[in-house]
């Protein structure tokens, strides 16, 4: 059991114990980058390109995978792509 700490504005603190497997992380086996890009005809490709977060555990991925916007309620012509770090 690991013990957490939680601070909150203008309350006290609240003291968690938490299982260590919720706090495990599982690396991926490379680095990998998210980037959004918003159409726009009037700009590069490149200028409309935008990076989004960068990530190396499963973990970290369902983070950014549940608070992302889902492609199907991006704009029209916007996508997603998603990058492998190469060293």
């Amino acid at each position: 059991m690991i013990t957490v700490i939680f601070k909150h504005k203008g309350a006290g603190d609240s003291i968690v114990g938490l299982p260590q497997e919720l706090l495990l992380r599982h690396p991926l086996q490379s680095r990998w980058a998210l980037w959004y890009l918003k159409a726009d005809r009037n700009k590069e490709w490149e200028d409309c390109l935008k990076m989004v977060s960068l990530f190396d555990t499963v973990e970290d991925f369902w983070a950014l995978y549940n608070h992302i916007q889902t492609a199907s309620g991006l704009n029209w012509g916007s996508d997603y792509y998603l990058f492998k770090e190469v060293c």
